[in-house]
């Protein structure tokens, strides 16, 4: 069985060698001979892929081994290591029946590495199989590797040993899996700023909002939009954005009947049953308090981790409109957050209809100023808006679109997020 640990650690070792050289690393195995089937689909610019995805398949052995590599942000938004292991573990058990838990879920240092595991009995097509699973986590990066080992249950032992073998074999004894950054010394915000190719500086920690927005409007000037950028490791690597159209051109979305299409796609979930649309009615009530959060009358930003990566950005992008800058800059598609093309289109509405612009972008924050509020009788009908352009606002947030219209209230600010 040890076919599988010479294959997974050769096809490692060259998935590494294609991402220190920037290529992408796609490719299929069907070796008939030894009945092992590999499939390799990573690619380290796919923005909410598995920067590595490797499944190494052998209908003669009863045994599937499968490989996600995830890098630090994505670890970083599931919660932690333990929490990514919990959920691809849930994610796979979730289709299988007669699930039983053999091992429970432990860990142990192995040096520098934190390695999770734990195993399952269950199901799959009725035939009971063993799900052995592990990750391994890189402190120092941030990054994980999650790995599981599945087959017919007839040996758990062997399989167990195998795994073993596999897990001291690609990573704890492997230094590939975790090769230098050659930074040059540069930190983190000089890095994203060289690596979007647009003019920038490097901002350290403002005292105040008002500074910080002086800063932003004084840097615009005719055929740039400024914009302010938390440093992430996601705009390093991120695949070039393709040629948008201009408003009005073909393929231009309409901006109101986007929102209005989204609310409704939200809506559709709650029709199953009066129960549902009872709860919708309860989400989509309006506010009649007439108080104001002062919380929201602010920029969120996290200065700790700005300091950590260099400063903040302050990019200088080429572009007429402020939501242009989504035309030059990555932002979306994950999750249920709009694309850039979407983002623009949105942007481009809220700026002719209560001339808000983006100011603040994070890995998966977006912030907006407005010179002024909107008046208090558009207020609900914003807040439906703002649902359906980030719906987390509302399922993990405020509860209800009510909740939303106190945080607009004397705001000039806007916040939005995406789990």
């Amino acid at each position: 069985m040890s076919i599988l640990s010479a294959i997974a650690r050769n096809l490692l070792r060259q998935e590494m060698q294609s991402r220190k050289e920037k290529k992408q690393h796609r490719f299929a195995i069907h070796n008939h001979h030894v009945g092992v089937e590999v499939v390799c689909t990573g690619d380290w610019r796919e923005r909410n892929a598995p920067n590595l995805d490797l499944q190494i398949i052998s209908d003669r052995l009863g045994l599937c081994l499968s490989l996600f590599g995830y890098e630090g942000w994505q670890v970083q938004r599931s919660g932690g290591a333990k929490w990514l292991f919990r959920s691809q573990n849930g994610q796979l058990l979730e289709n299988r029946q007669n699930v039983t838990l053999i091992r429970p879920e432990y860990w142990e240092q192995v040096g520098e590495k934190t390695v999770y595991r734990t195993t399952y009995r269950a199901n799959y097509q009725n035939t009971p199989c063993i799900y052995l699973f592990s990750m391994v986590s890189f402190p120092k990066k941030g990054t994980c590797v999650w790995m599981m080992l599945n087959g017919v249950a007839k040996n758990v032992e062997e399989h167990g040993a195998v795994f073993d073998q596999l897990i001291e074999d690609l990573v704890c004894l492997d230094p590939d899996l975790e090769p230098e950054e050659q930074n040059n010394g540069l930190s983190l915000a000089e890095r994203v700023g060289a690596a979007l190719g647009l003019e920038y500086e490097i901002l350290p920690p403002q005292t105040s909002d008002r500074e910080l927005v002086r800063i932003w409007s004084m840097a615009a000037r005719p055929g740039v939009q400024p914009l302010l950028l938390l440093p992430d490791e996601c705009f390093l690597n991120a695949a070039p954005l393709p040629e948008y159209p201009q408003p009005g051109e073909a393929g231009w979305p309409d901006g109101a009947e986007f929102l209005k299409k989204r609310l409704e796609e939200l809506k559709e979930g709650f029709d199953h049953s009066q129960e549902d649309q009872a709860v919708w009615q309860e989400i989509m009530a309006p506010d009649t308090s007439g108080q104001i959060v002062m919380e929201s009358h602010k920029l969120f930003v996290h200065w700790e981790e700005v300091q950590k990566a260099g400063g903040l950005l302050l990019l200088k992008v080429p572009a007429a409109h402020p939501w242009d800058v989504f035309r030059r800059v990555p932002f979306g598609g994950f999750n249920a957050c709009p694309d850039n093309l979407e983002q623009m289109a949105v942007c481009q509405y809220w700026h002719g209809s209560y001339g808000a612009a983006p100011i603040l972008l994070g890995r998966d924050t977006l912030q907006f100023y407005l010179q002024k509020q909107p008046p208090e009788q558009r207020l609900y009908q914003l807040a439906c808006e703002m649902f359906a352009f980030s719906e987390d606002l509302v399922f993990q947030g405020v509860e209800t679109v009510g909740g939303l219209e106190p945080l607009l209230r004397g705001s000039n600010f806007w916040f939005f997020w995406w789990d």
